[in-house]
């Protein structure tokens, strides 16, 4: 698929207002695919499954997203390196209208959300210095399992975390590890 596309469509969906997506699932996937085809180039069937042409070309919405947020996929990288994709071709004048996490894809991202639950309890997946339920204590050899309390996930990545390993941004619990990405993205912005 040609990395040809320098600019993203008007309802691209990596633009703010552009087309939402159904879920943070489907958001995460969009935004983690090495090759995301511009919409307008995938050749839908009679059931709305999308499939690639020849003509089909590697979304400039997608591009410019992991060109702004620092996060090039491989694909690019060796598109790059063989002269197929040159990232100064884009038009990074819309960087502002780009998203910059994957969450602002999905219809009503970023509006305020009390807590996402767990349907049963979990060990902490993200582990800082002060962990309120790590899976378990290294003591010498032996680990000391300890039983899974952590009903809450980080509304960014929907890893279990507890209160000590997240903060409260825009309403939302996130993880210290995408709180750290999203500031990073943002320049410290917590009006997301």
């Amino acid at each position: 698929m040609e990395c040809s596309m320098t600019r993203p469509c008007e309802n691209c969906p990596f633009r703010r207002g552009g087309i939402k997506l159904r879920n943070i699932e489907r958001a995460q996937q969009v935004a983690s695919a090495e090759n995301f085809p511009c919409h307008k180039t995938v050749n839908y069937g009679e059931e709305g499954d999308g499939r690639t042409t020849e003509r089909s070309r590697v979304c400039a919405g997608s591009l410019i997203f992991h060109e702004k947020t620092n996060t090039p996929t491989q694909m690019m990288r060796i598109a790059e390196r063989l002269g197929c994709y040159d990232p100064s071709r884009l038009d990074r004048t819309l960087d502002d209208q780009i998203i910059d996490v994957p969450s602002e894809m999905v219809g009503g991202a970023f509006a305020p959300i009390q807590e996402e639950l767990l349907d049963e309890p979990e060990s902490c997946a993200i582990v800082d210095g002060n962990c309120e339920n790590p899976a378990g204590i290294l003591y010498g050899t032996e680990v000391d399992h300890i039983e899974p309390k952590t009903r809450t996930m980080c509304s960014e990545c929907w890893n279990p975390v507890c209160g000590a390993c997240s903060t409260i941004i825009a309403s939302r619990r996130i993880c210290n590890d995408c709180a750290e990405d999203l500031n990073r993205v943002t320049g410290g912005d917590d009006e997301l």
